[in-house]
């Protein structure tokens, strides 16, 4: 009899442990939720406050400003198909009507439409006595007043000698003296010698003309870093349709040979109407 009240002792002492855990338990675990419950508030409060906010996308008005070093380069001007790239221009980058040039310096129609040659234009004026060269009165009529942006791009279609000129010009370029070297080049196109290797010292000479840096140009043309630029201006022209030099595009509109400013002015005058 006292082994069985013995038991029921036992028992009676292990049923209450068990609930004094269980309800520990209970409490331990409401007080952790009640804790944890107060962290998300106070971590929602936090996070609503104005400063928090500042430089995330939920207010975009206090983005801060945009890194440009980490914006890639922008692709090169298209102007209704026709591709500026990186060339030359003169004017206003923003004008109305962009003219782009495929051009030759050793194509002699290319050099009478840039008011050199004058054998060529005294030939154009027996056919049209109002035969005017076109580029100088864009440039006078239109670039210089803002309405227009020339732009040169090479196309060397007279071979290795004019793949050589136009390096040269780039070559000039690095110096500042792009045009120059470009209005040389036309000028003295008919001394440009055939023999490619008196060609250098030709270039040479009008790079001192222009009181260039005569080791930086000779380093530069020797070097041949411009032949990739050059023939992807050629590449660009044939993709074009440009099948001569010189060949102009207006806003897109294709004019092709030496033809007087009056034609070229028509077209620039029906773009400047549109905008």
């Amino acid at each position: 009899m006292l082994q069985d009240g013995e038991d029921k002792v036992d028992v009676l002492d292990k049923l209450h442990r068990d609930r004094t855990r269980w309800v520990t338990a209970t409490w331990v675990f409401g007080a952790l939720f009640a804790v944890a419950l107060i962290a998300v508030f106070a971590l929602g409060a936090y996070l609503v406050k104005p400063d928090v906010l500042k430089g995330t996308a939920l207010n975009s008005a206090d983005k801060p400003a945009a890194d440009d070093s980490a914006v890639p380069d922008q692709a090169p001007q298209v102007v209704a198909g026709v591709s500026v790239d990186d060339d030359p221009g003169q004017g206003a980058e923003d004008a109305p009507v962009t003219v782009i040039e495929f051009s030759d310096f050793l194509c002699p129609y290319c050099a009478a439409s840039e008011g050199f040659r004058l054998d060529l234009a005294a030939q154009m004026k027996t056919k049209n006595p109002a035969w005017e060269a076109a580029v100088p009165k864009i440039i006078e009529t239109y670039v210089k007043t803002g309405k227009v942006r020339f732009v040169f791009r090479d196309c060397p279609f007279h071979g290795e000698g004019a793949i050589f000129a136009a390096e040269s010009a780039n070559c000039a370029k690095e110096q500042g003296k792009y045009w120059e070297m470009h209005s040389l080049l036309f000028q003295n196109q008919d001394k440009f010698p055939e023999k490619s290797e008196e060609q250098t010292g030709f270039l040479q000479g009008l790079a001192d003309q222009l009181g260039l840096d005569k080791e930086a140009f000779s380093q530069c043309l020797a070097s041949g870093k411009y032949k990739d630029e050059i023939n992807k201006d050629l590449q660009d022209a044939q993709a074009a349709g440009v099948t001569g030099t010189p060949t102009y595009f207006i806003n897109g509109q294709k004019v092709v040979g030496a033809q007087s400013f009056s034609a070229f002015q028509s077209i620039i005058e029906a773009e400047l109407s549109k905008k």
